[in-house]
């Protein structure tokens, strides 16, 4: 083979190529460099991407190309490469290969372990879990949902669609056990997620993950099982447990010789085959019947007073129960009291049949009566001396005792638990939007979730839940529901009741505006953006579910969100995309100002103070000299500002924020917000209708009536004339003379929480999303 060197021209790295086939190539590299040949690379086109990052990698598929590098670029083309748009996953770190499986699926991966998948053109990106934190630095994809990647010290992942079952731990184990299923592509369990044992679907789970299940061994599974695992994407190959032969009764429990001895249990097989019982040294040889969940037989002579029975199958030999065997025959006492051995099953819901396995019921019925406590059964299917088959009747309820009284005397009691329908009894919080945690409480909701033990939103189902108790459930509202719903409770004995559950919109917090472009926060990270002042609005990816309680815009493209947990947002492209702060605030953060791109106050709780001069790289704490409550801040410029908070507190900083100094504000109510139009100037709103200005840097602070009790959670003012101010019950005043006299300009909503001015506009937003807009 002979390597040529195509091209004379002197182009920046290159760092990656793909051929659609013999003649058309391209190649990228730095800054942004992406090459086209059309001719088997006789000459080669610079092609304008928009970007000035560095590429590393370039794919294609179905005459759609997709490109990868630094920052979190990624770009794509459907005509060749001429035009292309940017389909950002939402990350800023490098991003090191990309391969494309269609014109709408690519996988990528790059720093930090990052590894995600599209299937809708980019739009939207799907993040694997992480388990490196190490750089992943190739990709490839065999199909919409596998793929392989490998990097750092020699990891190498691999992600698949259909799942695969590589491990059973114990093997064997008995019915009732759980065992540990270990693979790959398992999914979060839910609808069309099951583990089966042969034929028999399991219904317990005690953990369903994507590379481990651990799973109860059903009561019907055989001695020899084939398990897999079955999820939407397909079905697992089948790999072998052997099932230990488990018994739960004999009946009688003081049998005769020559006389029948029946055995309850699990895995003895449908047919005998090479199984047997030992009763104590003795092997039976004969039986009446073998099923998987009975065996019955005669016992043989020469068997001691008191013997060990075991049932054996190719898979082992079963845990040992004891019999009592007599050798003359019974008294007439013994003949004529009831006995209850057992019964099968031990628990069931109302309706449900049991079999009640002992001695002396009588060969028929008569005026025999069989109790679930104090509830007598009136369904009876079937009765003999030794067996009787009875309903479970209505009305009972809980652990209980089974006892069957003849006319000659009572039986013993056995336990027996009633499973009852789940009831839902509270739901708290009453309303909330998705990811709202909700606590149910109820009853017989069962031990743990699972497949057969989940809560239902409408018809959407969690796949994840917090805690899970036969009377409590914590819960997230999933997200894929809206309006009003209703939710239950469902267990295998069946579905609670429904409660009605409000989906309301996530509480809108902060708003804040530069140019054009207008950004809102809120509840469980919610951020809004709109490009034409307020008109039209789109839900952005902020990356956090912790609620953010304020935005502040330096410019049309730089902003700063803060919130829950100390969380700091920072976007620099008008709010498509956000970036967290590594390391953010040691409290609630509950505003934020910004007075350039580079300069930024926040405060929060416990007089907690930050500022920034580098673009929000770093944020360094200020000594503000109170403990309380700091609602909000405001900034005239680099030096003068204002904070807020709880017990009429107003801190004022002449110095960059180096020193704080309290001002009197004469009250003791929370100020909620303040607004500074110049280092003298600044209005500050409250509960209970508190309006503060002052004119002098805050030496004094005048109270102004503004015609209203209601707490006010907002303000703003364009010059010195032009004041607003929204609260409670969307209340939205205005003064048009620096707050010497107020009106009521709207009831707008349930509840506004901030406003900004937008152009020739006012506007605010509120509880459930509310946005309110007004041209002045």
């Amino acid at each position: 083979y002979t390597w040529y060197r195509l091209g004379d021209q002197e182009w920046e790295d290159l760092l990656g190529i793909y051929a659609a086939d013999a003649s058309r190539a391209w190649a990228v590299g730095r800054r942004g460099t992406v090459l086209r040949t059309l001719d088997a690379g006789g000459s080669w086109q610079r092609l304008e991407t928009g970007t000035a990052e560095d590429l590393w990698s370039i794919s294609g598929s179905g005459g759609v190309l997709w490109a990868a590098g630094a920052r979190g670029t990624v770009l794509r083309s459907e005509d060749g490469g001429d035009t292309w748009e940017a389909r950002r996953p939402g990350v800023e770190v490098d991003l090191r290969d990309i391969r494309a499986v269609d014109g709408d699926t690519a996988w990528i991966c790059g720093e930090g372990g990052l590894w995600a998948r599209t299937d809708d053109g980019g739009l939207t990106w799907e993040r694997m879990a992480e388990e490196t934190t190490g750089t992943l630095w190739g990709v490839t994809a065999c199909g919409p949902r596998t793929a392989w990647a490998v990097g750092w010290k020699g990891i190498i992942m691999h992600r698949r669609a259909e799942p695969r079952l590589d491990l059973l731990v114990p093997s064997p184990v008995a019915p009732g056990g759980t065992v540990t299923l270990a693979g790959l592509a398992f999914g979060e369990g839910g609808d069309g997620y099951h583990v089966c044992f042969g034929s028999c679907r399991a219904s317990e789970y005690a953990l369903w993950s994507d590379r481990l299940i651990k799973v109860v061994v059903p009561a019907d599974a055989r001695p020899e099982e084939e398990v897999t695992v079955t999820t939407p994407a397909g079905s697992s190959s089948p790999r072998r447990l052997d099932v230990l032969p488990l018994l739960r009764g004999i009946s009688p429990g003081r049998c005769r010789v020559d006389g029948h001895l029946t055995l309850a249990g699990s895995a003895f097989g449908d047919a005998r085959g090479g199984s047997y019982v030992t009763v104590g040294s003795a092997r039976i040889e004969e039986y009446v019947y073998w099923s998987n969940r009975y065996i019955k037989f005669k016992v043989p002579q020469g068997i001691s007073s008191r013997a060990e029975v075991r049932v054996t199958t190719p898979s082992g030999t079963s845990n040992p129960l004891w019999v009592e065997v007599a050798t003359g025959p019974p008294t007439l006492a013994e003949l004529l009291q009831p006995n209850i051995d057992f019964l099968e099953p031990a628990e069931g819901p109302p309706g449900s049949e049991v079999v009640i396995y002992g001695s002396g019921f009588g060969p028929t019925r008569g005026s025999s009566t069989v109790r679930f406590g104090e509830v007598a059964a009136r369904d009876y299917l079937h009765w003999s001396n030794d067996r009787v088959v009875v309903r479970v009747p209505s009305g009972a309820r809980g652990p209980l005792l089974v006892t069957v009284a003849t006319a000659a005397a009572s039986s013993n009691g056995v336990a027996f638990k009633v499973t009852a329908l789940p009831e839902i009894h509270s739901i708290s919080p009453p309303s909330g939007p998705t990811g709202t945690l909700l606590e149910i409480r109820g009853a017989d909701f069962g031990p743990r979730e699972g497949p057969s033990n989940y809560v239902s939103f409408g018809e959407v189902r969690p796949t994840v839940y917090e805690y899970w108790s036969e009377e409590r459930i914590v819960v997230r509202v999933p997200p894929g529901v809206s309006g009003t719903v209703q939710v239950r409770v469902t267990t295998p004995v069946g579905s609670s009741g429904p409660v009605t559950f409000p989906v309301r919109r996530r509480h809108l917090m902060g708003v804040d505006a530069a140019g054009s472009t207008v950004l809102a926060v809120g509840e469980r990270g919610v951020v809004l953006r709109s490009g034409d002042g307020g008109s039209r609005w789109e839900e952005m990816d902020s990356g956090t579910s912790l609620s953010l309680h304020a935005v502040s815009a330096a410019s049309p493209s730089l902003a700063f969100a803060v919130g829950e947990g100390g969380v700091i947002l920072k976007t620099a492209d008008g709010g498509r995309t956000w970036a967290r702060h590594p390391v953010g605030a040691t409290g609630d953060l509950l505003d934020v100002c910004a007075v350039d791109p580079s300069t930024a106050f926040a405060v929060g709780e416990g007089g907690l103070a930050l500022k920034t001069v580098d673009g929000g790289e770093t944020w360094t704490r200020l000594s503000t000299g109170t403990g309380v409550r700091l609602h909000a801040v405001s900034c005239a410029d680099a030096l003068h500002a204002w904070a807020v908070g709880e017990g009429g507190v107003i801190l004022y900083t002449a110095d960059g924020g180096a020193g704080w100094q309290p001002q009197n504000s004469r009250l003791q109510v929370t100020i909620r917000d303040v607004f500074a139009l110049d280092a003298l100037t600044a209005f500050a709103v409250g509960d209970s209708g508190v309006v503060l200005k002052t004119v002098n840097g805050g030496q004094t602070w005048m109270r102004l009536n503004g015609g209203t009790d209601r707490a006010l959670h907002g303000v703003a003012a364009r010059g010195a004339a032009q004041v607003w101010a929204v609260g409670a019950s969307g209340t939205v005043l205005g003064s048009a003379d620096g707050g010497s006299t107020w009106e009521l300009l709207a009831r707008a909503g349930g509840g506004l929480r901030d406003l900004c001015l937008v152009g020739g506009s006012l506007l605010a937003v509120g509880d459930e999303g509310f946005v309110w807009r007004r041209s002045l």
